[in-house]
């Protein structure tokens, strides 16, 4: 039973994690198979994963009718729902999605398909067959097309969610537009002071409010019981209408106002029942007529889900393939007779179309069973050739031939089927398989004879070798000589073209020579025994000699070499060799025991010092402890040796301990040489800043910046003793240099003044020089530059360096000037120092310092005693106020300075105009200070 299991396809092997992995590893063409397993498999698991794989929801539904598992069921119709709702939602053609689409009736896939589908039609269906406002919410909140989101909008009826999607994190077009349709002002309220809600639809809220509290004005009795009455002539006159269902609808909004009204005014008792009775025949009527079109749409319901049933039954009899079980047929068949009977043309129709596909479903497994049968006898065959190709040994030909004659017996009997071929290839395959492996039993006893002639040749080689050897082994003699009697016992296999006798005579030849040998070696030895007594002694005579002694340091050395001396000699001749080893053995012993006493002192002591270097690993006194360290370690090398089995953990419990403070140690001061030449470098790079500094002008802020380098300086740590001095000194000279530069700081300024000035007079002097030559420059160009050269003068107001510094370079700048004016009178012409721009304004300052001369010279008007007090008076109160008051001849020397610094500013004199103005103005100034000087 377990042959033929495994000859069986994986899918109906009996177990059934086979089964289960062979129904995963299918796909999209095994739909067919795929469903002979969901209905015939015995395995609630196995159905389960072929339920999964199905993808025609027809299959699945008849598979749900025919399943006696609940669950398998539910699991089935489930899957069939969501085969429809992807085809429907599909980009497949209309009619497919709109078959798909009738085949649902949840309100959970309608909705899905709603704002899936891709077809515009299918979505608008499936949306007008969706009824729940819960559901038609999850379609305004997440439909991709606006036109669905709007019309499941429109259909919704409850407040609650109306307000829901109003003050929701959804489009804020959809929320205003569920805001429109909410006439509650509890609602209304609620959506204006949602915190949730964006801002415009709380404003739409807030308004609405305000304009329902404006419509709904107080209203009064009189007013509200004609309403009243108007309501209920209304409702009598919808009485009787052909359109019901408009009628009702109209009747439950009159039902609304009436309520409103009725909180507010008591309505008349009988109008009231004229309403209610009016209200109640108008919904009767409407809800039987409601109730007669849903038996209606049942029954019609009911008969084509029937003609759907009926037609599903006649496709999955007719899809049957002669793999089928028969219980796939008996169950459709049991389904069919299952059905409502139905009076309907398309029954009859039906029914021989069942009929006929059940005909042939049986023929075809008929026709299966008989194929099978045929193919079974075919594979037994096949079986017994695959067991014979590899079997072992390998059998003989005559038995495959038994096996092929037996093939062809049975392959006369039926027709060449798929199934035959693929066993005839079997066939073929253990054929050739079996072919093989003869090849191989061939070649591997060629290469056995050939490696056991290989064998016998190392054999000889190795016993002649043996014979021959200058350094004798016996031992391996012994082994060779057992090796070669086994081989001249069985030689093993041979190839035809060698001789056995032949080889037997080599290996008897040599096997007698290596015994000569070793008899020779064997008496050799015997008298190296003799020898071996006389050094035995020393080695006895040596070890008595170190007891005596009495020095364990010695013994405890030498008694390894002892015991290796010995057992160079161990071997003696019999009658001596016992009491010769007792003799050594005895003196060895004593002196192991003094040697092991004296090692386990060393151990004690070295285990002294361990506790000692242990105490010390985390010691941070780094020179102290390393000090006392190197003298433990000095102190462990006098101590000795110890013993070999302690001797490694000992001193691995010593150094450990050393090795941990070195290493913390040599940490420390990698970390301090990196913090110094951080440092170093930190300070490299103050000195660099210092130095980029030394020479500013900028006295303030270096000063300030070079405070903070000190700081910085002082901050950045210790140097290395190599570099502190040297970058010390460089940062100190640096710094130096500045302060001694700003404590001069008004002379270098000077000193620089001074240069500018003599660069502009050598550039005048350069200018002048190059005029008297042929390339001078054009007058402009040089007009320009002199210009320029006044202005960068004034600029530098060379008058703060006082006369004896200032005379010189004014008078050498204004030759220089007067050189270049003559030599090119035109230069200047429409510059600064232009003689006809300055003349005029010359003119005037002439004129202002002789009027001064006038006002000095002229005699004061007597004051009267009035004026003289207001005088003083006016003298007083600018010493309180402004401080200390200054005389008219003071006043007048200051503006004849203003007129003075206001002429030089005109440049230097340059034509006969400015040198005659010029002498004006001297004769003034001189006039006007001598005249102040007397009455000052």
């Amino acid at each position: 039973m377990e042959i033929l299991d495994y000859l069986r396809p994986r899918w109906r092997r009996s177990d059934p994690e086979v089964r289960v992995a062979a129904v995963r590893e299918m796909g999209s063409r095994d739909q067919a198979r795929l469903e002979t397993i969901a209905r015939s498999d015995p395995n609630a698991r196995v159905r389960r994963i072929a339920i999964k794989k199905l993808e025609d929801p027809e299959q699945l539904d008849g598979l749900a009718q025919s399943e006696t598992d609940e669950d398998l069921r539910a699991f089935a119709t489930e899957r069939a729902r969501e085969i429809r709702v992807v085809v429907a939602s599909s980009d497949g053609s209309p009619a497919e999605c709109e078959a798909a689409l009738a085949r649902l009736s949840d309100e959970r896939s309608l909705a899905a398909i709603a704002m899936t589908a891709a077809h515009e039609s299918i979505r608008h269906a499936a949306l007008a067959r969706t009824t729940g406002d819960r559901v038609l919410r999850d379609v305004v909140r997440n439909a991709a097309d606006p036109m669905i989101r709007r019309a499941a909008l429109a259909r919704i009826e409850d407040p609650g969610i109306l307000r829901s999607i109003a003050v929701g994190d959804g489009r804020t077009d959809l929320a205003l537009h569920a805001l429109e349709r909410i006439t509650d002002a509890t609602m209304l309220r609620a959506v204006a002071d949602s915190r949730t809600a964006p801002k415009s639809v709380r404003q739409r809220a807030r308004t609405l409010l305000a304009t329902s509290a404006v419509e709904r004005l107080p209203m009064g009795m009189k007013e509200g019981r004609a309403r009243q009455l108007e309501l209920c002539l209304a409702v009598e006159r919808l009485i009787g209408r052909r359109d019901l269902l408009g009628a009702a609808e109209q009747v439950r909004t009159i039902e609304l106002e009436w309520a409103g009204i009725a909180r507010e005014i008591e309505p008349r008792e009988d109008v009231a029942q004229r309403f209610q009775e009016a209200c109640d025949s108008v919904l009767d009527e409407a809800g039987s007529l409601a109730r007669r079109r849903d038996e209606a749409e049942t029954r019609r319901r009911a008969v084509q889900e029937n003609l759907a049933a009926r037609t599903a039954l006649c496709e999955r009899v007719e899809g049957l393939d002669d793999a089928a079980a028969p219980s796939t047929l008996d169950d459709a068949i049991a389904a069919w007779h299952r059905l409502e009977p139905v009076s309907d043309e398309q029954v009859a129709a039906l029914a021989r179309r069942f009929q006929l596909g059940c005909e042939k479903a049986t023929a075809r497994r008929q026709q299966r069973i008989a194929r099978e049968a045929f193919e079974g006898k075919l594979e037994a065959v096949v079986v017994e050739a695959e067991a014979l190709a590899a079997a072992l040994p390998v059998p003989a030909e005559k038995m495959w031939q038994a096996l092929e004659t037996r093939w062809a017996a049975v392959a006369r009997s039926g027709a060449e089927t798929p199934g035959a071929i693929t066993l005839r290839r079997r066939l073929e395959s253990a054929r050739e398989e079996l072919a093989r492996r003869q090849q191989e039993a061939d070649a591997r006893r060629s290469e056995a004879q050939r490696q056991n002639v290989r064998r016998l040749e190392a054999l000889c080689a190795r016993l002649h070798d043996l014979a021959g050897a200058e350094s004798f082994d016996a031992k391996t003699a012994r082994r060779e000589l057992q090796m070669a009697e086994a081989a001249l016992v069985d030689l093993g296999p041979l190839p035809p073209s060698e001789r056995r006798p032949a080889w037997t005579k080599r290996v008897s030849e040599l096997r007698d020579e290596l015994l000569r040998r070793l008899r020779q070696s064997e008496e050799l030895d015997e008298w190296r025994r003799w020898a071996n007594v006389a050094a035995q002694e020393e080695l006895i005579r040596r070890a008595e000699a170190l007891l005596e002694s009495n020095d364990p340091a010695e013994g405890a050395r030498q008694l390894g070499r002892l015991q290796e001396e010995w057992a160079a000699v161990a071997r003696a001749p019999a009658d001596k060799a016992q009491s010769l080893w007792e003799r050594f053995r005895s003196a060895r012993d004593e002196l192991r025991k003094r040697s092991d006493a004296y090692l386990a002192e060393n151990l004690e002591k070295k285990r002294g010092l361990c506790a000692q270097v242990a105490a010390l690993a985390e010691s941070t006194a780094w020179n102290e402890t390393a000090e006392l360290i190197k003298r433990l370690q000095a102190e462990w090398k006098e101590i000795g040796p110890v013993p070999t089995r302690h001797a490694k953990a000992v001193w691995q419990e010593f150094r450990a301990p050393c090795d941990t403070f070195f290493a913390r140690r040599k940490a420390h001061f990698a970390g301090l040489e990196t913090e110094r030449r951080s440092a170093a470098t930190a300070k490299t790079a103050l000195c660099e800043q210092a130095e980029a500094l030394a020479d500013s002008t900028d006295w303030d802020a270096t000063t300030t910046a070079m405070r903070r380098l000190h700081a910085e300086w002082k901050a950045s740590g210790s140097l290395p003793r190599a570099q502190s001095d040297a970058l010390w000194h460089r940062f100190r000279t640096a710094c130096d240099r500045f302060f001694e530069r700003r404590s001069r700081r008004h002379e270098l300024a000077q000193e620089a003044l001074v240069q500018q000035a003599r660069g502009i007079c050598d550039q005048l002097d350069a200018l002048a020089a190059t005029l008297a030559g042929e390339d001078a420059p054009p007058p402009e160009q040089t007009g320009k530059a002199v210009d320029e050269a006044w202005a960068a003068w004034l600029r530098l107001e060379v008058a703060t360096l006082g006369d004896a510094v200032e005379k010189p370079l004014a008078e050498r700048m204004h030759a220089a000037c007067q050189h270049i004016v003559a030599a090119q009178p035109e230069c200047l012409r429409g510059t600064r120092l232009d003689p006809a721009a300055t003349r005029p304004r010359r003119e005037k300052l002439c004129v202002r310092l002789e009027k001064l001369v006038d006002a000095a010279t002229e005699t004061p008007p007597e004051m009267s005693l009035r004026e003289q007090a207001l005088a003083l008076r006016d003298r007083i109160a600018t010493n309180t106020i402004g401080g200390q008051t200054t005389s008219p001849a003071q006043d007048t020397a200051r503006e004849v300075e203003r007129i003075s610094a206001s002429w030089a500013l005109l440049g230097p004199v340059l034509d006969d105009d400015a040198h005659a103005l010029a002498e004006r103005f001297a004769r003034a100034r001189d006039r006007v200070q001598l005249v102040t000087r007397r009455f000052s």
